[in-house]
């Protein structure tokens, strides 16, 4: 199963081999079991607007939502539900408008995880759910594509990144489960082990959050915003950031 790599930010090719590897009869196995996890997130959610972003299928069709859409950078034929063609780095909503999100697989596919990553918080209103399903660059599917794939930097993220990357954007991790072990581990899935072949993070979003703050904060630029800040922590960050001259003082 190895992705083909493209510049920008969502590879088209590496969606149709993501989903040319779910028609497969381990692939079919595993969407089997990725349903079942989702369903029950699904049932526990309350969203009236259910978005998907990228994913080999339309997962979201076993929700109770009253609207879903699915983002898809083409288009997906026998799907039950709206679709709109777009980028995932460069969703065509506005923001705060959906009350839970989805992110299928699209992390894995995409050269730009903080861009789609932001981008997915931004349309999520402030209290809603943002569930994160991917591969496990430690599980066993992982450890079969780093080896096909010698000598390259695997594009899958690891649960830990991604967990900092949310407490940067003021996003809390309610649960995480580890799915998708050999049969002879299955018994795993109780403790969240390593060795898993899937990961399904279910995050809330505290608050609103600006788009520019949401930018800055991925990039390292750490400091809260200036109208949240005192005026005794303000002049403490110039003087932090500042570059003081000496000068003589003429006689």
């Amino acid at each position: 199963m190895a992705f083909v790599r493209r510049p920008q930010g969502f590879s088209k090719d590496a969606a149709r081999e993501l989903n040319a590897w779910f028609e497969t009869l381990a692939g079919q196995r595993l969407a089997e079991h990725e349903q079942q996890l989702l369903s029950a997130e699904f049932r526990r959610l309350f969203a009236p607007l259910l978005v998907q972003i990228g994913g080999p299928v339309d997962a979201i069709r076993h929700s109770s939502a009253a609207h879903k859409l699915w983002i898809t950078p083409e288009p997906m034929p026998d799907s039950e539900v709206g679709q709109v063609n777009g980028w995932a780095a460069q969703l065509p909503l506005a923001g705060n408008i959906a009350d839970a999100v989805l992110l299928m697989h699209t992390l894995d596919v995409t050269r730009h995880p903080q861009a789609v990553l932001r981008e997915a918080i931004r349309i999520l209103r402030p209290g809603g759910s943002l569930l994160i399903l991917g591969f496990d660059p430690t599980g066993w599917i992982g450890i079969k594509r780093s080896l096909r794939l010698r000598g390259q930097r695997a594009p899958w993220l690891r649960k830990q990144r991604l967990v900092d990357w949310l407490a940067l954007l003021d996003c809390r991790v309610e649960q995480l489960q580890c799915a998708g072990y050999p049969k002879r581990l299955a018994t795993l899935s109780a403790y969240n082990a390593p060795g898993a072949a899937i990961y399904l993070m279910r995050v809330k979003k505290e608050r609103l959050i600006p788009p520019n703050a949401l930018r800055q904060r991925l990039r390292g630029r750490l400091m809260p915003l200036a109208g949240s800040r005192s005026q005794a922590q303000v002049g403490r960050s110039v003087a932090r950031d500042s570059v003081v001259v000496p000068f003589k003082r003429r006689r």
